[in-house]
């Protein structure tokens, strides 16, 4: 046996062989962490983390519109609710689609007509102003 199996195997309490394989498991994420760390590091990122990218992952799926069951796959998820925890949608994304709400109905009335048809053609038409509008000002 290695000098640095023997190691490994003390610090991580394996006993002839029984273990070695979770302890070779986390010895190799210890090893992708730092390799990301250095990365980072180098570009001169502050705070970014695997766990950060998964979430940044997962959200810029989203944002473009690919299916949750898509993602979860994608990402390794268990369920659909990790994934709606790792999704985070913009107040940007959101506004637009309420605004696709918006553009999509032909009056600012959607229910008038059906409810009383003597009204019909007789309701003042308004001026659609955009529904989002409020969540656009607090982004920009």
């Amino acid at each position: 046996m290695s000098r640095r199996r023997r190691a490994r195997d003390r610090l991580w309490g394996a006993r002839n062989g029984v273990g070695a394989d979770k302890t070779d498991r986390v010895l190799e994420f210890l090893d992708e962490k730092r390799k990301a760390e250095v990365a980072c590091r180098t570009a001169g990122l502050k705070g970014v983390t695997p766990h950060a990218l998964r979430h940044t992952f997962a959200s810029r799926l989203a944002v473009a519109g690919v299916d949750p069951r898509t993602i979860q796959e994608l990402g390794g998820w268990a369920s659909l609710e990790m994934v709606e925890r790792y999704t985070h949608l913009s107040p940007t994304h959101k506004a637009e689609a309420v605004e696709r709400i918006a553009q999509n109905s032909p009056t600012g009335f959607t229910t008038a007509d059906r409810r009383r048809p003597e009204l019909s053609g007789k309701l003042p038409k308004i001026k659609a102003a955009p529904v989002a509008q409020v969540d656009r000002a607090a982004v920009s």
